[in-house]
């Protein structure tokens, strides 16, 4: 069961970080490549919130984890979706904050980017919240592995936890 939800881990924290790439580059385009910079400050928060809501509610999270991990990445989907086709229909002009008597109308635009796209990240912050609490024993191994054969061997790093187990 672990290894399936490792596995799950991972996926999610694959499509939150291609979903980032994602909307930098579509913002690269769409708008200035300088505005790509919200994309991380709109996962920082997202990420962050959710932490902060798993650890005051972990009690009923973790008693509910088997629906809350099945229902969370349809969830993910279902968001990563809406905001993606709300962030293309936002019409941020950067031209505009330029203007005394437009600039307004761009701040809220700016938060139509962030309430289209902050759900998504919190949803895969609460997975990844909850897959953690629920594995707390075992994640020291998932990053001792992780420097040690991807990052480490490189570098000749050896992990702490080399029995194999």
């Amino acid at each position: 069961m672990l290894t399936v939800r490792l596995i799950s881990l991972f996926l999610a924290c694959f499509a939150a970080i291609g979903y980032e790439i994602a909307l930098t580059r579509f913002f690269a385009v769409s708008s200035w490549s300088e505005y790509g910079y919200w994309i991380i400050s709109i996962a920082m928060v997202g990420l962050a919130a959710s932490g902060t809501v798993a650890a005051l509610a972990a009690p009923p999270l973790v008693r509910l984890a088997r629906p809350i991990l099945i229902l969370l990445p349809v969830l993910m989907v279902v968001a990563a979706t809406v905001g993606w086709h709300w962030t293309t229909l936002v019409p941020f002009n950067p031209l505009e904050l330029q203007n005394r008597q437009l600039w307004g109308t761009q701040l809220v635009n700016i938060g139509q980017y962030y309430a289209a796209l902050f759900p998504f990240f919190f949803l895969v912050g609460l997975y990844v919240s909850l897959v953690f609490v629920l594995n707390v024993r075992q994640i020291g191994r998932v990053y001792a592995r992780f420097a040690e054969g991807r990052i480490g061997k490189p570098l000749g790093v050896v992990s702490a936890d080399s029995s194999g187990g």
